[in-house]
């Protein structure tokens, strides 16, 4: 299936190993050839269009989903390659803007894709205090760029904000995103697997005991869950609307109706493995270099 020429980039970031060791693998039993791209080494060199690494220069014809976050050069690499020719499922572009909570907002507005009420401001004390007084408490802030958990807090009160912006603030400076909190489904959300514009996989996520959010990372649990026709419809909206080929879509419910949390570009699906099979690892391989 690999053919001449074909070799799969695969980005390694010690953030999320998890991911590109299952890729590795999908693509050594269906006999794709492959090249590891280390993502903190990536050098882009405008003048002569090469883009290398620790191993040498990168030379693939196809670029697996890979997690950007904290690898800043890699965006301006893999754009590079992009452009040079290789294939994506989901395009730089569509990555950054999965990437930025605020910007997946906007565009999930755009498409009419429901999601719960979202305001954005700026990170300073007074403007975010201002957001969750309009909000009403309790609501969650979040860093537009942040994965796995990370930079997500649930305000109760006005007095949990000083440290949650301190903390936000620690990490440099970000727009901040103040979101509703969906009361009736807290510590709980639905992860939703789009591949090539179908529903391919969904989850329920359970948080650990005591924790409002669900990721697994966290120390989480999960369980197969049958999707609505709604839910199937706007997970698959919302890759869409995103311009993204693989998505893993969050989704939550409230007063009976499903919204749709976050679009992640490079989803941690592996713990969803023992679930499903790698039958699905190998059809996304399948996909990429297709």
């Amino acid at each position: 299936m690999s053919g001449f020429g074909t070799v799969l980039g695969i980005g390694l970031n010690e953030l999320a190993p998890n991911v590109p060791r299952a890729l590795l693998e999908s693509a050594a039993r269906l006999g794709v050839n492959t090249r590891e791209i280390d993502l903190a080494s990536l050098c882009v060199d405008l003048e002569s269009q090469v883009v290398s690494d620790c191993h040498g220069i990168v030379a693939v014809s196809h670029l697996s989903p890979a997690l950007f976050y904290w690898a800043d050069a890699a965006l301006d690499a893999y754009t590079l390659l992009e452009q040079l020719g290789a294939k994506t499922l989901n395009t730089i572009a569509s990555v950054e803007l999965a990437d930025d909570k605020a910007r997946t907002a906007l565009r999930l507005r755009q498409a009419a894709v429901p999601q719960l009420r979202t305001i954005i401001v700026e990170q300073s004390t007074n403007q975010v205090r201002l957001a969750c007084d309009l909000m009403g408490y309790p609501c969650v802030l979040k860093r537009t760029h942040g994965g796995q958990g990370r930079w997500v807090r649930k305000i109760e009160n006005p007095d949990d904000l000083p440290s949650a912006i301190q903390e936000f603030s620690d990490e440099g400076p970000s727009a901040v995103v103040v979101q509703e909190i969906a009361s009736d489904f807290i510590g709980r959300s639905i992860r939703v697997l789009v591949l090539g514009g179908e529903v391919v996989a969904s989850a329920l996520r359970i948080g650990a005991p005591g924790s409002f959010v669900s990721n697994i990372s966290s120390g989480g649990s999960q369980e197969i869950i049958e999707l609505t026709e709604t839910e199937k419809s706007i997970s698959i909206a919302a890759a869409k609307s995103l311009g993204l080929g693989f998505a893993g879509v969050d989704v939550t419910r409230h007063r009976d109706l499903p919204f749709v949390l976050e679009v992640n570009a490079c989803p941690d699906f592996t713990s969803m493995i023992p679930l499903l099979g790698d039958s699905f690892v190998d059809d996304l391989i399948t996909l990429t270099v297709s």
